[in-house]
């Protein structure tokens, strides 16, 4: 007599997805660039849900020649969200319904807010709100933390983070910084891509291999930070950096009526939360429009949590697998949880 397997019966029954906003313009701008910097696309509000926008023209006094803001979405920031909607469209049927009841958070930034109208656009319904929080009160944010300062100097004393310092001086010097103006790898490295997704040149004299050390010296920072080998400072670090947001939102709504939960946000939203998730982070700089999923499922009235990182699913440190219960999930992100008065308290401590 044949005999089968019962079969599974699996649904998604709540999804969290953080992105980081799309390609932007620079946040460090050559204070003695001459090239003219032309965004190509327009910040569009509609405050009624009418067919009737406000766009930002940034042409009448800015840190650099041309009509664009520091830290402004461009044309392919937009493609790239659209392209996220198109993903999650495709891999989650019900994506666009469960729009309608979604909880939808962004930062107070205007590229972040201009992220989430590039990702709503790819969908038919026109009016959503988006819960944002004020300059300085915003969990998705950094906000001030001594911890943080101390912290960072603490993994920015490693050999690693200096073997091209030579390289770093010419550098500077070809871009024609003065000695006391401030110039790091990771500022190099933001305004060479912002110019690379404007599809402008790299400044003159600053040669490709140049280009690829940036990459490689914000690379080696970010690992520093974010994978560091001592792990009860890094763990602090991780705490003041999303402890907030895994407290005041994670948690909050991973027992909320929504099935849909979206976050728009930053590097610093989504790199940390990351790392807190799992190990198999790549301890890599973010790109723009990098994401992660995470997901509740209710496999046979049994509720599980499997997490997914630019499309490919990780191992999650609540249990070292692939799928953990739900509870170990929770329990897992409990342990990183902060409140205000907490993190206040910790930022305030020593290294």
């Amino acid at each position: 007599m044949l005999s089968f397997l019962p079969l599974v019966a699996e649904e998604v029954t709540k999804l969290f997805l953080m992105y980081r906003h799309g390609a932007r313009t620079t946040l460090y701008p050559n204070p003695r660039d001459q090239d003219y910097f032309y965004c190509d696309t327009k910040t569009l509000i509609s405050i009624t849900g009418a067919n009737n926008y406000v766009a930002s023209v940034f042409d009448v006094m800015n840190p650099q020649l041309g009509n664009c803001s520091l830290g402004e979405i461009i044309h392919a920031g937009y493609v790239q969200l659209e392209n996220l909607a198109l993903y999650m469209k495709q891999k989650y049927p019900s994506f666009e319904s469960d729009l309608q009841t979604a909880y939808l958070r962004a930062s107070f930034i205007d590229r972040s807010l201009a992220s989430l109208k590039a990702f709503l656009d790819m969908f038919n319904s026109t009016n959503y709100d988006i819960h944002v929080a004020d300059d300085g009160l915003d969990s998705m944010q950094i906000n001030s933390c001594g911890y943080y300062d101390k912290y960072v100097d603490y993994v920015l004393q490693d050999p690693e983070s200096h073997k091209y310092d030579a390289q770093l001086s010419n550098l500077k010097r070809i871009l024609n910084y003065t000695d006391s103006e401030p110039f790091e790898w990771y500022m190099a490295r933001d305004e060479f891509e912002s110019r690379l997704f404007l599809q402008m040149p790299l400044p003159a004299g600053v040669t490709r291999e140049m280009y690829e050390m940036t990459e490689d010296m914000s690379n080696t920072q970010m690992k520093l930070e974010y994978c560091n080998s001592d792990t009860e400072k890094l763990a602090k670090f991780l705490k003041v950096h999303s402890g907030l947001l895994i407290n005041d939102e994670l948690l909050k709504h991973l027992n909320s009526n929504e099935k849909l939960i979206v976050y728009s946000g930053h590097s610093e939203s989504v790199v940390p939360l990351v790392k807190i998730i799992s190990d198999e982070y790549d301890c890599k700089n973010a790109e723009f429009a990098a994401f992660v999923e995470i997901k509740i499922i209710n496999s046979n009235g049994a509720e599980f949590a499997e997490a997914e990182y630019n499309g490919k699913p990780v191992k999650l440190n609540a249990c070292g697998q692939l799928r953990c219960t739900k509870a170990e999930f929770e329990a897992h992100l409990q342990k990183y949880a902060l409140t205000d008065a907490e993190r206040n308290e910790m930022c305030n401590g020593p290294l």
